[in-house]
Parts: C-alpha cells; structure tokens; sequence
C-alpha cells in the first residue's frame, strides 16, 4: 500500500489482504486461489457499495504476488513474530512488527545496495528454519555414498 500498488480506496483491503497472506494453504495454487476468494468476498461483505474492480484485481493480485515470493508451503518455513527477529534487528522493528513485515524485510534484502547487519542476521535465520523443516533430508543428502 506504501507504494501505491493497492488501492487505499477498497475499505479494509489491507486488512484483508494481511488476513488472506496469513492463512495455511497447501501449495501455491491453492494460495492463489484462497487469497482470491478470501479478499473478493471479505470485501463484497465489507463494502456493500461494490469497490471498482479494476482496483480490486489489483489488490488481489499484489497480495497474490507477495504471497508467491514470501512463502513456500512445501518448505513448511514461515515468520513468526518480535520474538523470531534477531537480536541485531530488534531496534529496526516495532515490538508489534506483523509476520508480513517481516518477510516483506526479508523478500527486499536482494535487491538492496548495502546489506546491514540486521539482513545479514535476517538471511542466517531464514537459513537456519530451512535447515531445521529439512533436517532428514539434508543429513540423508550429506550421507550417501559418492
């Protein structure tokens, strides 16, 4: 919403949209499918004027797009809260910083000039809850027979 790309006209959109990146879904498909059900119809309750499509298309698919470069169901890796930050990145963040945020921060720190110690710190534990959902796999990997 920050960069204009959802519509601050939509009543609620944001957090809608917040609601629907939230939920579980079983792979991406469904992710998108869910987040575009989940908006269309919290809105349609919400507004009952009827919000311009066009911007609701949008909106839809801004949150679908956060939805496929932030999360990845099969990895089962997701962010927490305050308390999954890293302790270099306390000060950059409000104590009541959303799970959204969070990976939102993280899905930037590739297209940043100068890495802080914070997205150094950010990437090591999103490594490190990589790691621990693929533990077996890892270690099966390291330990075959070359």
């Amino acid at each position: 919403m920050g960069a204009g790309l959802i519509s601050t006209s939509i009543p609620f959109v944001r957090r809608e949209s917040v609601r629907a990146l939230s939920a579980e879904y079983s792979d991406q498909d469904a992710a998108v499918a869910g987040i575009d059900r989940s908006i269309r119809n919290a809105i349609r309750v919400s507004n009952k004027a009827g919000a311009d499509e066009t911007a609701l298309r949008q909106a839809i698919a801004v949150s679908q797009a956060i939805y496929q470069t932030n999360i990845f169901p099969a990895m089962k890796i997701g962010w927490g809260t305050y308390r999954d930050l890293p302790e270099q990145c306390r000060g950059q963040f409000d104590p009541t910083v959303t799970t959204q945020a969070i990976k939102e921060a993280v899905s930037e720190i590739p297209t940043l000039f100068r890495i802080s110690k914070c997205h150094g710190a950010l990437m090591i534990k999103a490594a490190e809850k990589v790691v621990q959902a693929h533990r077996a796999r890892i270690v099966e990997f390291l330990e075959r027979p070359r």
